[in-house]
């Protein structure tokens, strides 16, 4: 039998629950184990040979750890603090997100020590936070010290690309899969399932197929990731398989919730499979957040260096001064450019004048001492 978990709608803010069905799937005896079949719009897209102690049954996965599991992905609820330790490659960084659906908090960290306090460049990332439509983030600059980008959404697509939109989306990149339970470029909420796979279009252009597995436990094991990019740039397969491991060790989570998540891909030609992310949760609270805690006046300890996005214009201020920050692709800053390459041309020409110059005198000089000698000879 196939659990299938159906959405049930629990208001617009409460999380999504699910009631459980129960399916035939189709068995092989005389191979010894189950091979389960998922069909995505009627086309069989995934193939998965299961050993028989993870066939998938009511009688060893409790529905309470599928259902939980699969909700806060589909509908998490709002996320008061979740703590988390990243190693990815030789790094390894800390983060603390706060999550509801009109606010977000994303802090990251270079250690545990202090996730809670006033930004601080010795111990800190960045921090970037958004509350409705009102969005920051706080970063370090060797030039001008801490730095605060902010900018107002007035719902114009052309300023969406600005740079404080643009490292949002980038941090919220970097810290997503944490709360997608591993699976990356899937933000928080955008998951559906469908019975124990799902199908998700990424902006990326990515297609990401996934499935998960029980353990003997009864709790969620494994997740098979099929990554499939129709047009994908040179160099990169169509095709990517991978798999989330899930470790249960920290009795302070619910039952439900995995302290650590260890993700690996399968190499194309050699079929090995390497370690790219493991991911360590060390505390998870769900429940309402009090608005400052997304505000930033609350992570600010004295005056920083600010820039300020609206209507398509970034102005600063700073300890120096204040104006406007022209952009690259600014007229301005194309005609100041063109100034700068005219003075620079006018610059090298004056030079080059003046050492043609001085090698004329030179040899003039030169000429008029070898003719002195010749007279005295």
């Amino acid at each position: 039998m196939q659990i299938v978990a159906n959405q049930e709608s629990q208001g617009k803010t409460g999380s999504a629950r699910f009631r459980v069905e129960t399916r035939p799937v189709i068995s092989f005896a005389s191979l010894g184990k189950h091979w389960l079949l998922l069909a995505k719009q009627g086309v069989l897209w995934n193939v998965r040979l299961l050993p028989a102690l993870a066939f998938i049954s009511p009688a060893n996965v409790p529905a309470d750890s599928v259902r939980e599991f699969q909700s806060f992905m589909e509908s998490p609820p709002p996320i008061a603090e979740l703590v988390f330790e990243q190693r990815q490659g030789d790094g390894t960084t800390w983060g603390l997100v706060r999550w509801q659906t009109n606010a977000c908090l994303i802090r990251r960290a270079k250690n545990g020590s202090d996730l809670h306090g006033k930004y601080n460049p010795e111990l800190d990332i960045e921090i970037t936070g958004r509350l409705d439509n009102h969005y920051w983030r706080i970063s370090h600059d060797t030039t001008v010290g801490n730095k605060l980008m902010e900018w107002v959404d007035l719902g114009s697509s052309t300023e969406r690309t600005n740079r404080v939109a643009v490292a949002w989306k980038a941090n919220v990149k970097a810290v997503e899969h944490a709360l997608s339970l591993g699976v990356p470029l899937a933000g928080p909420g955008t998951i559906r399932w469908g019975g124990l796979s799902f199908s998700y279009n990424a902006e990326s252009g990515t297609t990401i197929r996934g499935i998960i597995e029980a353990d003997a436990s009864g709790r969620v094991a494994e997740m098979e990731l099929i990554f499939v990019t129709e047009n994908p740039p040179r160099g990169v397969p169509k095709e990517m398989r991978g798999r989330i491991a899930y470790r249960y060790d920290n009795p302070a989570l619910p039952a439900w919730m995995p302290s650590q998540l260890i993700r690996d891909i399968i190499e194309p030609k050699t079929g090995k499979r390497s370690v790219v992310n493991t991911l360590t949760i060390h505390k998870l609270a769900v429940g309402p957040v009090p608005p400052d805690e997304f505000r930033v006046s609350r992570y600010l300890s004295n005056s920083v260096f600010t820039i300020t996005v609206t209507n398509g214009k970034a102005f600063y201020q700073g300890a120096t001064g204040s104006g406007e920050l022209l952009s690259a692709d600014d007229p301005r800053t194309k005609l100041v450019e063109r100034r700068a390459r005219f003075r620079a041309a006018y610059f090298s020409a004056a030079m080059m004048f003046l050492l043609v110059a001085a090698a004329v005198v030179v040899r003039a000089a030169m000429g008029r001492t070898r003719g002195q000698k010749g007279q005295n000879n």
